[in-house]
């Protein structure tokens, strides 16, 4: 089945012409990283959820790196105030365990998530069905963020990967901000990158599966929540890499 899965959306992949139209002058090929060159990891990884997605992680001592991509001079800012969301286009399909999206919603609370809606502020322990759901979720640092006080999120889609980036992004009502960034893959591999964190109380980092929360197939990986475990608190420079299942 899921197989079968994989060949439908490869076959949706050459189908569908999406486009992209929050661009406005970047020019993404402007600087193009090291990602660009990207290609699966296969070895040991560190965890993984009965769907089949691993992880690897530099505080876990796994095969990944930390390669920063800097993207406010290049990206797209995004406006978010306080509790709030911004759906952006992407020109490309993305795999999030058995479903295709083409568009992403950048929440301001440290999440993406794929359904036009708001997802809450406060974290949980995953799964969670913490608000109105739908539940399919990547938490990048979920807890209550504030970009409208101060700080930039930004966007950038270089054709095969795209690039969210919280830059200098405070906790609500806090007095330093937190740099970070999440890269997904048209192959659905999910990086997470922490560049700087200088205020950390608590937060929710992994992936979710929107069925996850009812315990039918158990499709999530909970790589941090709040201080459990403490050798997974991002510190900088910290990398954690989300390997797609191959079921070829």
């Amino acid at each position: 089945m899921k197989k079968t899965i994989i060949l439908l959306c490869i076959f949706l992949s050459v189908i569908f012409s999406v486009v992209y139209g929050e661009k406005g002058n970047v020019t993404v090929n402007k600087c193009e990283p090291i990602e660009s060159n990207y290609t699966p990891f296969i070895g040991n990884k560190s965890g993984s959820d009965v769907f089949g997605y691993e992880y690897l992680s530099t505080q876990d001592g796994d095969a990944v790196t930390f390669n920063w991509i800097e993207i406010s001079g290049t990206g797209i800012p995004i406006t978010l105030g306080d509790d709030s969301y911004a759906t952006i286009a992407l020109s490309f399909p993305f795999l999030f365990y058995d479903d295709l999206y083409n568009s992403i919603d950048i929440q301001s609370n440290g999440t993406i998530t794929f359904h036009g809606n708001y997802f809450g502020y406060g974290n949980s322990a995953l799964p969670t069905n913490s608000y109105s759901g739908p539940w399919d979720v990547i938490f990048m640092f979920w807890d209550d963020l504030d970009p409208g006080d101060f700080g930039q999120v930004y966007f950038q889609d270089f054709g095969t990967y795209a690039v969210i980036e919280f830059d200098s992004v405070p906790y609500c009502g806090g007095l330093l901000g937190n740099t970070f960034e999440i890269i997904i893959y048209d192959n659905g591999d999910i990086k997470l990158q922490y560049l700087q964190i200088f205020d950390y109380s608590n937060a929710t980092l992994g992936i979710q599966d929107n069925t996850a929360y009812t315990n039918a197939n158990n499709w999530y990986i909970e790589y941090l929540y709040n201080s459990s475990p403490a050798g997974h608190i991002p510190v900088d420079s910290t990398a954690i890499l989300f390997v797609y299942p191959d079921y070829d």
